[in-house]
């Protein structure tokens, strides 16, 4: 599947892109990478674990630089805060959603 992937949480909807997708489409075709944030909306970075790259661990407004997974594109209501632990047992539709986006891009 082809990024991006619909991301929804609470009620909200985003769009998943894997590191390696951004990474690749900035270095290929830079108009169209800056393309892909629309008006309202920003970024939000999903790190991984430090001993697991396939586990969403944290999700945070803004653009992160290390053990970042991919970045999920939404308004900023997205979150209902800053920052959001998706490990806890109550965000585990989230962290399955991100994992399956994750592994199909």
């Amino acid at each position: 599947m082809a990024n991006p992937t619909e991301i929804t949480f609470a009620g909200k909807t985003g769009r998943y892109y894997s590191c390696w997708y951004l990474k690749d489409l900035q270095k290929k075709d830079d108009a169209a990478f800056r393309a892909i944030r629309k008006d309202g909306e920003i970024w939000h970075t999903v790190y991984h674990r430090e001993s697991d790259f396939s586990e969403p661990v944290t999700i945070r407004k803004g653009c992160g630089l290390v053990n970042r997974m991919g970045f999920i594109i939404a308004p900023e209501t997205f979150l209902p805060g800053d920052e959001l632990f998706i490990s806890q047992a109550k965000y585990r539709k989230l962290c399955d959603d991100i994992r399956e986006a994750e592994m199909q891009s």
